[in-house]
């Protein structure tokens, strides 16, 4: 076993012969001598103080540095091809991290670039892939930040904002539906906004029939290399998404006024960036973009206002009952009480005869002669057979019945 002086660790056997190098194995940071072969990558850690692996990562692709973010489909966020199109499928490439450069080989034809770094003068350098999907060039001894490799706009990130978050200036927030204003979204943490969102309702593949898309404009995704071939109106983009589970959002990207457009695919949903002012009034028909994300609309929620609706005419129904109910109790008590003071007393001796106010008008002709007036009304001449009568009629409710 032998530690060399650049760091790599080297195991041999009995042979002398090389069995295991630690150079072979990186993590998330390279240092100087250190070479990526295509196909190995640098995997960042979680954090500063958990080096468990995290989804970015950048590896040597036939033609230069590619930098992902882990999903059912990888999803690119970076992308450098230094290799001229002459030299492409020609051999395999090696990058090395040199003092002062990094050098790209691709072999056997011996093709060489370099891509200019700060000199490390008095200390040793490193590179390392950093858990926001940033590549830096370290100061080893006091761990300063000397060069950002990538140089991407922060908002250009994966993670910057968090599964689902919209980036503003480096600033997260969850989706807002623009038509409606209403979210499905909520922050995972109320007090730390760049750690993302999730759905107030998981998705559930057992539910299809209750999965919606929800709209979003004036936003842009790093990722855009994972199309729908037969999807080319934003209708079939739409429906291609919903009838698959594993599909969690599409971009639609117009690129002519017939409706044509790019259907992007997603199976995971890393950070958005909200397009700025600047860029909007840059926006064309042509490059107009509408993301739809799935959301899952619960059947007691989708059901919501007609429950709602039902229990306020149920109410109003009741009410309405109760209503007439008392108004027919009192109608019947008053009836009652009518019939109890309408009692006919004719029928007991000794009473006087009663007269009805039909009788009592075609006796006195309608009320026409008027012969004075008493103390609660008018008094009126009238005939009853031959004898001549007098009727007086109440002006008031205060005595008798009317």
């Amino acid at each position: 076993m032998l530690i060399t002086e650049i760091g790599n660790l080297v195991l041999f056997d009995n042979k002398n012969a090389t069995m295991w190098q630690s150079f072979n194995h990186p993590t998330d940071t390279l240092v100087l001598g250190q070479s990526l072969l295509e196909g190995m990558r640098l995997t960042a850690s979680t954090s500063a103080t958990n080096t468990t692996e995290n989804q970015l990562y950048i590896t040597v692709g036939p033609d230069g540095l590619y930098a992902y973010a882990e999903s059912t489909r990888p999803q690119l966020y970076y992308y450098s091809s230094w290799v001229p199109n002459d030299k492409k499928g020609n051999g395999s490439m090696n990058v090395t991290f040199m003092n002062g450069s990094l050098s790209i080989f691709v072999h056997p034809n011996k093709y060489f670039l370099q891509i200019s770094l700060q000199v490390a003068e008095s200390t040793t350098q490193c590179l390392r892939l950093d858990p926001d999907g940033h590549m830096r060039l370290y100061e080893w001894s006091n761990v300063v930040l000397v060069h950002d490799i990538m140089a991407l706009d922060d908002c250009d990130y994966p993670t910057i904002c968090g599964e689902y978050g919209i980036c503003t200036e480096g600033e997260g927030a969850c989706p807002v539906e623009n038509n409606s204003g209403s979210s499905y979204f909520k922050p995972v943490d109320d007090r730390k906004l760049n750690l993302g969102c999730t759905p107030m309702i998981p998705i559930s593949c057992e539910e299809i029939q209750h999965h919606r898309l929800f709209t979003l404009a004036d936003i842009s995704y790093f990722d855009n290399n994972c199309t729908v071939v037969n999807a080319i109106n934003e209708d079939d983009c739409k429906q291609a998404c919903l009838k698959n589970c594993s599909c969690r959002a599409v971009m639609f990207s117009y690129y002519d006024q017939l409706g044509h457009g790019l259907c992007i695919w997603m199976t995971k949903i890393f950070s958005f960036r909200s397009l700025q002012q600047a860029e909007l009034d840059a926006t064309t028909f042509s490059n107009n973009s509408f993301a739809y994300l799935k959301v899952q609309v619960s059947p007691s929620n989708s059901n919501k206002k007609k429950v709602m609706l039902g229990a306020a005419l149920g109410a109003i129904a009741t009410l309405v009952l109760l209503v007439i109910l008392v108004a027919l109790y009192l109608q019947r008590k008053r009836k009652y009480e009518y019939k109890d003071d309408e009692t006919d007393f004719g029928q007991l001796p000794g009473m006087p005869t009663r007269f009805s106010l039909e009788q009592l008008g075609e006796c006195t002709e309608g009320f026409g002669k008027k012969l004075g007036e008493g103390g609660f009304g008018s008094v009126f001449e009238g005939k009853l057979g031959e004898e001549r009568v007098a009727v007086k009629r109440l002006e008031g409710a205060r005595q008798g019945k009317k």
